[in-house]
């Protein structure tokens, strides 16, 4: 399920020309964690970058969206 700030989020990425795609990082329903990664009209990703990096918390995502330059 989708929640509001996941959505302003999601939003804000489609604004300038991306996709933030949501990672499930936890296998129990008890205990479900999510990291993003945004993405770019080709499946490039954009953030985070890194080797080994596979997502970042939504608040890091919504601050890149922000600041990239940072």
């Amino acid at each position: 399920m989708q929640t509001k700030y996941e959505s302003r989020v999601r939003g804000l990425a489609i604004s300038k020309g991306m996709e933030l795609v949501r990672l499930e990082t936890s296998q129990t329903s008890a205990d479900k964690r999510f990291l993003y990664k945004l993405i770019s009209e080709n499946g490039t990703t954009i953030f985070p970058t890194g080797r080994g990096v596979e997502g970042a918390p939504l608040q890091d995502a919504e601050d890149w969206l922000h600041h990239p330059w940072e």
